[in-house]
């Protein structure tokens, strides 16, 4: 899944949709965005998950 799809649809998904759709990720829009959506995470483990698959696909 791009991450155009899913900053797209993000908001729209319940928790655990947002929480699955993680191990879909391809891609990675900017900086700014994946921060915004890890900040909307409740779940802490999904927040980090999302966090470490960004920084090993080269978000700074």
């Amino acid at each position: 899944m791009t991450w155009e799809d899913f900053y797209d649809k993000f908001y729209e998904w319940a928790d655990s949709t947002q929480v699955r759709k993680i191990s879909e990720l391809t891609t990675f829009g900017s900086h700014e965005q994946v921060a915004e959506v890890i900040l909307m995470y409740v779940d802490e483990k999904a927040a980090s998950r999302l966090a470490k698959k960004a920084l090993t696909a080269g978000v700074e």
